[in-house]
Formats: C-alpha cells, structure tokens, sequence
C-alpha cells in the first residue's frame, strides 16, 4: 500500500487571518468567517466556487479517468512544449486500452496527437507528455485513476535542450552525477528534427576511453569536425591555417596511412604554384614539396629555404631489359634490348645507350670471340672497341635489337651501360648469348 503523509494545517489564529482572503497562487478565495446562508454571496456558493476552482487548476488539466471498462477519457488542458510555447489539447472522450497489458496514455509534444500504446513511454523524454498508465486485466482496469496519474512528470521531464539551462552558478554540468558503479557511455544529443531520424551526438566512450561526435547516435555514424585548430597533448598538431604543424611531428613518430585496411589509403600532397623547390620560407631536412609540375622534392638540409633534392618520377629513370640469344658456333644471332620506365612498362622512347659484350658477368674482360656486330632495329652511333664496344641508339619504340657472331662455343654477357646523353639507367639487367 502507498504511504501518505500527515499534511500540516494552519493553526486557528493563521487559519482566521486569512478570512475572506484570496490565494495568490490558486485565484481561490477563503470564506470570510461569519458567512451564512443569507450572505451574499452565500456560504453554499463561495464553497461552489472554491471546489470548481480547485478541480478545474489542480485535477481536471489534461486528467485521464476511466469512462468504460476498458477504456478512459483525456480532459482538455495546457502545457509548454520544449521550446517554452505554450500548447493545448483539446481533450477526448474515449480512447480504447488493451487488455491483459500495461497502457501508456501521453500527448506527443511536437504534434498534440494522444497515443495510447502498451510498448511504454518515448525514449527520448522531451518529446512526450505523460499523462497515465493503466495496467488492465481479465476485461477490466485494475488501476485506479489517481495511482495512474503521471502528470506530474510533465513538470520535472518536458524541458529540453532547445531552452538554455538557467538556475545554477555551477561551471560545470556533470552527466550520471549520481552513478557510483563502473563507468558507462555518456551523450550530449542534438535533435535533428525532419533532417535524419537519428539524434547528433557527443558521446564519451567509456571502452575506448575517448570523445566521439556522431552525426547519428544509434548507427554510430562519425561526425566532421570544423575547427580552427587541433592541439594534441597541448601541442599545435594542425595550425589555425591549416598546415600541419612541423613541431608537433615527433623525430621518433612513424605516421601509417590507411593502418586500418580500408581505400582510398594515398597520402596526397598539394601541388604548389610555381615549378622547382621552394625558394623562401623556413624548412626541416625531411619536408617534402610537390611543384605545380607534379616534381617531389625533399629538404635535404635545414634553411631558407633549405638545401633541395629533385625526387626522380617513375618515367626518369629508364630500365634496359636485356634480352638473351641463342646459336651455333660460328654462326650469328640477335638478341633485343628494350627501353622500360621503373613499373616495368615498355617506353617508347629514343635514347644512346653503351653496349658491351663481356667475357664474364662483372664486365671484367672483353668477349675474346665476337665479331660482325651490327643493328637490325635502332642504330650503332659509335664504335669504342671493335666487336665488343659500342654506343647505339634506340629507335623510337624503345626497342634495340643487335646481331653478333661468335667463332667458337661459349657464353657472352651483354653489360648496357650509360653513354654521353643517357637518361638515368638502372643496368642491372644482364643478358646472356649462348652458342652452342
């Protein structure tokens, strides 16, 4: 059973004092003592008029009672929605519960609309009225009208974060300020109204010990952030203009782009607007600096502007792949040299290259027994030793393809090395021409 207390009552004298007084807070007015039935107004009426009073302010506002058997009535009343406007509700007659179950009668504060459900009240507790809960059984209510009054929420539970929160000189706010067990995720919600289903959100995460700021609460959605600036550790990480601040970067720091799996994982640098390294401004060995040509260029000395390197691309560096050939003693075969960039693709392209044929692999001594040495595709520019060295030029396609004899069996290496005019050559491909 319910425990009710023992409400005080004003003693005689404070009783008296107010005798034909009118309650500020109520608008209801004490009978004057000495009223009778002849008064005017008579004692009958003024007790009328208190008991009207009384009910229509303090009971009848937005009451729930049961009109059927398993059904109730909403009286018509006001309250102040979560944006402090004042709001009415019309009141309805009859509104069906179910059986057997738990009723929940609220008014939806963002449309008026009355709802009768058995799933409980909204989650979100700014945006209801609550207004009963009937629990029904065997064909009838088994809750009384007052036990099942929850108007008395609306008071503490209506306001909202669209009002600015008054009252406290604290300068702090403290969520779940009463919890005394293990720490549990927390939420600062911002309704997005018609925008997405799902509130915004600053939530601290207690398993990963860290802020998050999500677009939606529910899927977890990550939100952007705009700032003018981001500290780490109270060390300027990103500086107001956007730049990634050089003093933040540990020299023992190693930063991985795409860690977690997931593309596009390239670390993209702006290109700045003139071509060449940096001509001014204060630079660390290690900056890197992409030219409005697309060039990468890294400081390898500390200054103003520093000391820089021009990073080769891909398409600088020229790769001779080297083929083999294969013939009898004393007869000719060709063998095919063909220009590729460093990703291994063909290179159309025409270039001089030096072309030596070596008794061993290290290019230690000269092929002792080579002879009638002649290109079918590209052309011999320069002979620096007969029979065995050569500067050639490739033709337009990249390709260089030579024809060569050898008086005995054996094996000759093929060495390409740079000549006068190259480009940078990486000559670590070795060919190998085998007569037989």
């Amino acid at each position: 059973m319910p425990t009710f207390p023992t409400w005080a009552e004003l003693g005689q004298s404070a009783a008296e004092a107010l005798s034909g007084a009118t309650d500020a807070p109520s608008g209801v007015r004490h009978v004057a003592k000495g009223t009778g039935p002849a008064s005017t107004p008579s004692l009958y009426s003024q007790m009328v008029n208190q008991q009207r009073k009384v009910l229509h302010q303090l009971v009848t506002n937005l009451r729930c009672a049961r009109v059927g058997t398993l059904s109730v009535g909403v009286a018509p009343g006001r309250w102040t929605d979560p944006n402090g406007d004042e709001q009415w509700y019309d009141g309805s007659a009859e509104n069906a519960l179910s059986d057997d179950a738990t009723n929940y009668v609220y008014i939806l504060a963002a449309t008026g609309e009355l709802v009768v459900n058995t799933s409980g009240f909204p989650a979100e507790w700014h945006t209801y009225v609550p207004l009963a809960v009937y629990a029904c059984a065997a064909g009838a209510i088994v809750t009384a009208d007052w036990l099942a009054d929850r108007r008395w929420l609306l008071m503490f539970d209506l306001y909202d974060t669209a009002s600015a929160v008054t009252g406290t000189n604290s300068p702090t706010w403290t969520l779940g300020q009463d919890n005394e067990d293990a720490g549990a995720n927390q939420q600062i919600r911002f309704n997005r109204g018609s925008s997405n289903a799902e509130d915004a959100a600053i939530e601290w995460d207690e398993t990963n010990e860290r802020l998050n700021m999500r677009a939606q609460h529910d899927t977890e959605t990550l939100a952007a952030a705009n700032v003018a600036g981001l500290q780490v550790g109270g060390v300027d990480v990103i500086g107001a203009d956007g730049d990634l601040e050089a003093a933040s970067l540990a020299t023992d720091q190693l930063y991985t782009v795409g860690a977690n799996g997931t593309t596009p994982n390239g670390l993209r640098l702006m290109p700045a607007g003139s071509p060449g390294a940096p001509a001014d401004g204060a630079h660390a060995v290690g900056e890197l600096h992409v030219d409005s040509a697309g060039v990468l260029h890294v400081c390898v000395s500390a200054g103003t502007p520093g000391t820089w390197r021009r990073v080769a691309k891909q398409d600088d560096v020229v790769v001779p792949s080297v083929g083999n050939g294969a013939g009898s003693a004393g007869g000719a075969l060709s063998f095919t040299i063909q220009l590729q960039d460093a990703g291994g693709a063909n290179l159309a392209a025409s270039h001089l290259l030096r072309v030596r044929l070596m008794a061993d692999a290290d290019g230690a001594a000269d092929a002792p027994n080579t002879s009638s040495v002649s290109a079918t595709v590209g052309d011999i520019v320069r002979v620096l030793a007969a029979d065995v060295d050569v500067i050639c030029r490739t033709n337009a396609s990249g390709v260089l393809t030579l024809s060569v004899t050898n008086s005995i069996a054996g094996t000759v290496y093929v060495l390409v090395e740079p000549a006068a005019g190259s480009p940078l050559l990486d000559c670590r491909d070795t060919g190998l021409l085998v007569w037989s």
